[in-house]
């Protein structure tokens, strides 16, 4: 039991004499900060020694350090600055239709017609002609074209029937399209005349005479009515101006054709081909105002002799009144 005693108190004092030659180390402090997290704290725990004699105990060292970080975010924002506002303006450019051309006047042309297999004229023709026809144009205003029938027309026709006789003019305009002019005639046998009876044009409207047309399709045109009736074996002449009236096909008015230095013999059986005795329109056409204004003036003259008379005679009745 003594020898237990002297190894602890043996065993005690080498304890703590290596105790002493230690250095003694604080305790170290580890702080580790994690933003945004809260504060981390480490505390170090107590350290106890105990003998059977003496007991050593250190005070517990507690060390708290709370370190605060701040973190600065810079933004740095950019402005652009909008594009000033664009505005297109857009131009129309209407051009206007062209003015259609002065009517020129029409050259005067002479054509005949033969009978079939023969050198014998049935038809001997000539004029200065032209149709006026208003269109629309594509500025929605109306404008007159005109057209004159060319002395160069090429010359057909129909002089086989004995009674009805035709002759068709025909000629390229400007678009190199054809147009057409016929006459066609009839023949009474029993009256011994013959007359125009119907006009037939056939236009296709082109630059130079329709310019800026809005509806270029080929125009029909007629005129039906007896004209210029004529004795038979004898030509017709006028040289004045006359106007007819053209119809479309659903007779609706449409134009006119202008005729001057117009003669013509139907129905001959020559081979001089020349006009023949001729009736002239001056006579038969001579305007009814002169004739009715003569009769005006000799019907006031009559009337005022009338009252003048009555006037002396009642004035001569008086005085005999009044010697008496």
């Amino acid at each position: 039991m003594t020898k237990l005693v002297i190894l602890v108190l043996i065993g005690s004092l080498a304890a703590i004499a290596f105790g002493q030659t230690e250095s003694y180390v604080p305790p170290q402090v580890v702080v580790t900060t994690i933003p945004p997290q809260p504060p981390v704290t480490t505390t170090e725990s107590p350290v106890t020694k105990s003998t059977s004699k003496t007991t050593s105990t250190a005070a517990p060292v507690t060390t708290s350090t709370t370190t605060a970080t701040t973190t600065t975010t810079t933004t740095t924002t950019t402005t652009t600055p909008a594009p000033p506002n664009s505005t297109t303006t857009t131009t129309t450019t209407t051009t206007p239709a062209p003015e259609p051309p002065k009517p020129i006047e029409p050259s005067e042309g002479i054509w005949e017609l033969s009978y079939p297999n023969s050198t014998k004229s049935c038809v001997l023709l000539q004029f200065a002609l032209q149709i006026e026809v208003p269109y629309d144009a594509t500025n929605n205003k109306t404008y007159l074209a005109y057209v004159n029938v060319p002395p160069n027309a090429s010359a057909n026709g129909e002089c086989s029937k004995t009674d009805t006789q035709m002759i068709e003019l025909d000629w390229l305009n400007a678009d190199n399209k054809t147009d057409t002019i016929s006459l066609s005639f009839v023949k009474n046998a029993t009256s011994k005349v013959y007359r125009l009876t119907d006009i037939k044009a056939s236009l296709n409207p082109d630059n130079k005479n329709f310019p800026a047309i809005a509806n270029a399709s080929a125009l029909s045109l007629t005129h039906e009515h007896d004209e210029f009736k004529t004795t038979l074996s004898k030509s017709y002449k006028c040289a004045k101006k006359q106007e007819l009236h053209l119809n479309e096909t659903d007779k609706k008015p449409r134009g006119s054709i202008f005729v001057s230095n117009l003669q013509f013999e139907v129905f001959q059986n020559s081979t001089n081909k020349q006009f023949t005795d001729v009736e002239d329109c001056a006579p038969s056409d001579t305007p009814d105002v002169v004739p009715i204004a003569v009769g005006c003036a000799l019907a006031a003259l009559v009337i005022i002799v009338l009252i003048a008379y009555l006037i002396g005679r009642r004035r001569g009745q008086a005085r005999g009144y009044l010697s008496m």
